[in-house]
């Protein structure tokens, strides 16, 4: 059954875009690595090095509580999965819905953070008797490194870093392309398929009036080596959107009503990514 692997590509994959944005994240770094010279095509204009608004934006859409949305699909399938979050990271509130879908198989989750707590709640195909069903666990006990949050922090550095071009194309977006072999979301099975184009996936990035990062678009799809898709898990993604809205409105984030049990180590294992 495909259920088991939906899931764990439903939180993986929001897990590895959590990090992919966490490269973003944080304080603009002034002792930042030096960029390469296509980066330098970013600073043509009175608006700044492009490489380093993308980081500064991403810095500043993670400052105060927002709605994070992710679509990920194709343009022979449309949308395969959808996520939307309302986040708030200074006091470490969440509510996480994920659907997706492959073949007959579609899959639901809700994850929702309360400071330390975590909980999980599965549906879907085969799933109806999980409906009432919270699985409980405790932020210590995830794996290493996984990528939970949706509005992680981070340095910027590491966005600069997997940046290998970058320009203005207008005075709120940017085009260029992201080396995938220096983003930490990207897997062995991603590079193989890209082969040599992981190190030029176009992306367009759009900035607000306040010059927070409200859009990145990352087109995975145009660059494939194989089926125009990216296998990540068990689903196979193209063109990642991901937004951000609703900045410093209120997250109300309560605990689940229903029978909550402890998550077990199968599960806490899904978040390993």
């Amino acid at each position: 059954m495909h259920i088991r692997r939906l899931t764990h590509a439903g939180i993986g994959v929001v897990a590895a875009l959590s990090l992919a944005v966490s490269g973003c994240g944080g304080t603009a770094d002034t002792d930042a690595p030096a960029t390469d010279s296509s980066t330098e095509a970013g600073a043509a204009d009175d608006r700044g090095d492009a490489t380093e608004a993308i980081a500064a934006a991403t810095a500043k859409s993670t400052e105060e509580s927002a709605r994070l949305t992710m679509s990920l699909g194709t343009e022979t399938d449309g949308v395969l999965m959808e996520v939307v979050g309302d986040v708030d990271p200074a006091s470490d509130k969440s509510n996480i819905e994920i659907s997706m879908g492959a073949d007959d198989d579609t899959v639901s989750i809700v994850l929702r953070q309360l400071g330390t707590d975590i909980y999980m709640q599965l549906g879907g195909t085969d799933m109806a008797e999980l409906a009432d069903v919270w699985m409980k666990s405790d932020t210590s006990k995830l794996p290493a490194g996984a990528g939970f949050s949706m509005m992680p922090t981070g340095d910027p550095a590491e966005m600069i870093g997997s940046v290998a071009e970058a320009e203005w194309s207008s005075d709120t977006e940017i085009t260029g392309s992201i080396d995938m072999t220096q983003s930490p979301s990207a897997d062995e099975e991603m590079l193989a398929d890209l082969g040599d184009a992981a190190k030029a996936v176009p992306f367009t990035a759009t900035l607000d009036a306040e010059g927070r990062l409200v859009e990145m678009v990352i087109d995975l799809e145009s660059v494939s080596a194989t089926s125009g898709t990216i296998t990540i898990g068990y689903a196979n993604f193209g063109t990642i959107t991901i937004g951000y809205a609703n900045f410093g409105e209120p997250v109300t984030v309560e605990e689940p009503d229903g029978e909550i049990i402890d998550m077990s180590d199968d599960m806490l294992d899904m978040f390993d990514v």
